[in-house]
């Protein structure tokens, strides 16, 4: 058995990225060993509302409930 190093990095969603093509009906072992040191907190986004928007929109009812009766 063959060994080869990789350095794999994930994208934002933690998807693997630029994964080596593998020959057909080939067997395949991996160990993940995560670096500890690379490892970040993900950082949390806020939303804002537009400027335009910001401090002048009132909400007046219910935001959850359908604006329509079911049929």
């Amino acid at each position: 058995m063959q060994a080869q190093r990789l350095l794999l990095k994930t994208n934002a969603q933690g998807k693997l990225e630029n994964l080596p093509n593998f020959a057909p009906n080939q067997d395949v072992e991996v160990i993940v060993l995560f670096n500890e040191a690379s490892v970040s907190e993900p950082q949390q986004t806020y939303r804002k509302p537009p400027a335009e928007l910001a401090g002048k929109v009132k909400i007046l009812g219910d935001i959850i409930s359908p604006a329509v009766e079911e049929i």
